[in-house]
């Protein structure tokens, strides 16, 4: 697992995720995210999948009760 970005309040590693899926991001306990992106992605596309995910961040999609549904379904 390869890690791209640490020492921040998000960070990013590298894995083995479906082709569909681009990344996924978690809350840590500690105030931190963990940005999860697919190993298999590459260049273009994974830079799309970074700037997805950051805007959920961006967006505080992670907390609260927010159907992920209707959240996918804006474009985070």
């Amino acid at each position: 697992m390869a890690v791209i970005i640490e020492d921040c309040d998000y960070f990013i590693r590298l894995i083995p995720l479906p082709g569909s899926v681009g990344g996924i991001v978690t809350p840590n306990n500690d105030g931190t995210v963990m940005m999860y992106l697919n190993e298999a992605h590459s260049g273009e596309l994974l830079i799309d999948d970074y700037m997805h995910e950051y805007q959920h961040i961006e967006n505080d999609d992670l907390y609260g009760e927010k159907d992920i549904r209707l959240i996918e379904k804006r474009g985070a």
